[in-house]
């Protein structure tokens, strides 16, 4: 399966606000891939459980969110299941697993409390 980066839609700069509001953004995903069975939801039910959580975000959106998660900080794979309808299924690593447990701490992503 061929990764596509979404890494080109970031802004050249960001405020200590939108810095803060991303890392939190990144912790809700990682939560919530980890509520799941297997650590695994395609991006359609993430936006929902991320929205639920109360960021207000598009799907293109998610989908920088969730390549940073993958290529920079590598604690999700991503991988499209349905190129037509672009499925983008995306499942906690064995970092993610120890970040959402609070046993982990990466720049980029806000500490899980716990």
């Amino acid at each position: 399966m061929q990764h596509q980066t979404h890494l080109e839609y970031l802004p050249a700069t960001r405020t200590e606000a939108d810095q803060y509001r991303r890392q939190d953004l990144r912790r809700v995903i990682v939560e919530a891939l980890h509520q799941q069975p297997f650590y695994m939801a395609n991006d359609r039910c993430l936006l929902f459980a991320v929205q639920q959580q109360g960021h207000v975000i598009s799907r293109e959106q998610l989908l920088v969110e969730l390549a940073w998660l993958d290529q920079i900080a590598q604690v999700v794979r991503v991988d499209i299941l349905n190129r037509g309808d672009r499925l983008n299924v995306a499942n906690l690593t064995n970092e993610g697993v120890m970040v959402a447990q609070g046993l982990l701490v990466l720049p980029g992503i806000a500490a899980i409390a716990h």
